[in-house]
């Protein structure tokens, strides 16, 4: 979602503000290692989960984030073999056709449980699309997720600003949300949910 210039530049600052777990820089070689081994690791338990049980949105996409975030940092650097960047892209797809599917959840035929797990598997879809922006459903997996982006702006928020449920699911929902508006704005396809008076 953004270049390893742009990642570098936010490096700095980030470190001098936090102080602590500092950011590595990206070409560093043990850095490199250290996000190929947890990338190839957790695309592999994010597909056998899903292929035996997906389990609620809010447990899965914990992984499907993490999938997504480190093949951000990694897909196209050269740090993967060509075979080992095909496989990871192919199980991020399965991710996204998964938790895009409807036969998995669908809100708009009434198959959703508690609100935040819409917003859960959504982000996940989007930042996905996002990610495989040349794959043949990207467009579909970001405008799903941009879609219940509006859905939950537009009916989830109180005139007041108070968010649908509890202020420990709404924490929950919006720091994925946070992630993927972000995401979304980096990419130049969203920016209307910084700017609505609802949200902020």
């Amino acid at each position: 979602y953004a270049t390893a210039a742009q990642y570098e530049a936010r490096r700095g600052p980030y470190n001098a503000w936090y102080g602590s777990e500092l950011l590595p820089p990206l070409d560093d070689p043990a850095t490199e290692a250290k996000l190929k081994k947890l990338l190839l690791d957790t695309t592999d338990q994010a597909i056998a989960t899903m292929l035996v049980n997906p389990r609620p949105p809010h447990n899965i996409t914990q992984q499907v984030y993490l999938c997504a975030n480190l093949a951000d940092l990694v897909l196209g650097r050269g740090i993967l073999s060509p075979a080992e960047e095909d496989s990871v892209r192919a199980k991020l797809a399965y991710m996204a056709y998964m938790l895009n599917w409807p036969g998995y959840w669908a809100p708009e035929n009434g198959a959703a449980a508690n609100p935040n797990m819409s917003s859960f598997t959504y982000d996940g879809v989007g930042l996905i699309g996002l990610l495989l922006s040349d794959h043949p459903e990207s467009a579909t997996w970001t405008k799903a997720c941009t879609t219940e982006l509006d859905r939950e702006v537009a009916n989830w928020i109180s005139k007041d600003g108070g968010w649908i449920e509890s202020i420990s699911y709404t924490m929950a929902a919006w720091n994925e949300h946070a992630m993927t508006m972000a995401a979304l704005k980096q990419n130049g396809i969203r920016t209307v949910h910084y700017v609505s008076p609802s949200v902020w």
